[in-house]
């Protein structure tokens, strides 16, 4: 089937080969490059927020707690002011936070949410009776200091399942932070032994069908050379024959030689003009189809990558926000130490309560800077891939610039045609003196009629194998009409 098939074709059909083994590898790519994308946008649209309100509410929850515990040890000016405003900000960050999980529609957190709101509300029951008992001046008796114990349990229990939720959430960050830079790094890895692989298997490919075309040229060469050799031995005898003509031999010899130089320049043209153009088609339409698929392929990476970019900026603006958060709440345990440690004896179980509020903003510190790190390697792998695709775009640019350097070649071959018209001209001419000639040699046309008949035969050999060049060359049935 394939024999039947012309050059062009052939060409084709292994520049679609390599093309169709290329295509798989460029699409896992794209489509694995948007599933990172989503995972981030995942990371920057439910972990990370969900985590900062969490971080708030704890916060202002311990500073509730200082203020308390000022007002019902030593009933300090303005503390239970202080305090009421930091609940209220607190039960407004438990509102939102509620309102978050139920978006995100995670069962998991929606029912530590729902426990951590449990848990304010026992911890605002068991509050409101000790307030009263200290506006009522009964804060010194046994009773007063169980029930003292066990709203510091309560409210204790409350920040520890905030700063739990708080680290999960960081801790899910981290881990899809680690899989979407893997992944990066696994399609960088694919798509390069995939460009590898189809360039290896392309160039096989026509490898294979350019060696196929030229066996069949050369046998086709070999046998047009022998007919050759046997139509030159017929002409001659043709030519000792024509020895024993009139002076019309003479010019009809240098009508042949004029004959025979114009055919040696139409033959010199034909073969430079046919060169240039297979030449000039073949870049051109593998050129262009080049910078197709490549110009389609850059643009759909470079979006992809932009979108990475953003959506890791968005992640280390949460991430610095939760660091500042870490910052301020160790400034208040500071604070609250201080004042634990001016109020002596009475303070001292404030000032351990200080001392971990201050660890667990250190430990939050630490997480959020560590982060901050990740998501910067990231962005900065990201710009560079962004870079290296810029470098392939101008090597676009530079494949473009080829195409037009194909012009001056159609310019050749557009006057070898217009020389070749002036040829065949002069050969007409020619002719045409051939055949006054002609008539002048009629008494030697019995003896050339033998040498005649064996050149015919031989043309008849010549024209089929012709025939067979031009199916090669067009593919089909092409010259079965003659």
């Amino acid at each position: 089937m394939t024999t039947r098939w012309s050059i062009q074709a052939r060409i084709w059909s292994a520049f679609l080969a390599a093309l169709i083994l290329g295509l798989p590898f460029g699409a896992m790519a794209v489509w694995q490059m948007l599933d990172s994308s989503r995972d981030l946008s995942i990371l920057s649209e439910r972990a990370l927020p969900e985590a900062k309100i969490a971080l708030e509410f704890e916060r202002h929850i311990l500073n509730a707690r200082v203020h308390l515990i000022y007002y019902m040890t030593i009933q300090k000016q303005g503390a239970m002011e202080k305090a009421w405003g930091r609940l209220a900000m607190a039960e407004k960050e438990l509102r939102q936070l509620r309102a978050v999980v139920k978006a995100n529609g995670d069962p998991a957190d929606d029912t530590k949410v729902e426990g951590l709101a449990r848990d304010y509300a026992r911890y605002m029951a068991c509050l409101r009776p000790m307030l009263d008992k200290v506006e009522a001046g009964r804060n010194k008796d046994q009773e007063f200091s169980q029930d003292l114990d066990r709203w510091a349990s309560i409210g204790a229990q409350m920040v520890q399942d905030a700063g739990e939720f708080s680290r999960a959430n960081l801790d899910s960050a981290q881990t899809w932070t680690f899989d979407t830079q893997s992944l990066v790094n696994r399609v960088i890895r694919r798509t390069t032994v995939g460009i590898g692989l189809s360039f290896l298997l392309g160039f096989a490919i026509c490898f294979v069908t350019l060696r196929h075309v030229n066996r069949a040229l050369r046998e086709i060469a070999g046998n047009l050379a022998s007919g050759a050799a046997q139509v030159t031995q017929a002409s001659s005898q043709l030519a000792a024959s024509a020895q024993s003509l009139s002076e019309g031999a003479v010019s009809t010899i240098d009508s042949l030689q004029a004959t025979s130089t114009s055919c040696h320049a139409i033959g010199a043209m034909i073969e430079t003009n046919t060169g240039n153009a297979q030449s000039a088609y073949q870049i051109v339409e593998q050129t262009d189809q080049t910078c197709t698929l490549a110009g389609a392929s850059i643009n759909r990476m470079m979006q992809v990558m932009n979108e990475l970019r953003a959506a890791s900026e968005k992640s280390s603006r949460i991430i610095r926000v939760i660091d500042e958060i870490a910052f301020q709440t160790n400034i208040l345990s500071l604070n609250a130490a201080v004042e634990a440690a001016r109020a002596g004896e009475s303070g001292l179980g404030f000032a351990v309560v200080a001392n971990e509020v201050r660890s667990l903003a250190q430990r939050c510190a630490g997480a959020a800077s560590e982060i901050s790190g990740l998501i910067g390697d990231s962005v900065q792998q990201s710009n560079a891939s962004q870079q290296e695709a810029a470098h392939v775009s101008t090597a676009m640019g530079s494949l473009v610039s080829s195409i037009a350097r194909i012009k001056p070649l159609v310019d050749q071959v557009s006057h070898g045609g217009q020389e070749q018209t002036k040829a065949i001209q002069h050969a007409t001419g020619s002719l045409g003196e051939i055949e006054r000639v002609s008539h002048t040699n009629g008494a030697a046309a019995e003896e050339s009629a033998a040498a005649a008949e064996q050149l015919a035969a031989q043309a008849r050999t010549l024209q089929e194998m012709a025939v067979g060049l031009n199916r090669l060359v067009e593919g089909g049935s092409a010259g079965r009409g003659d």
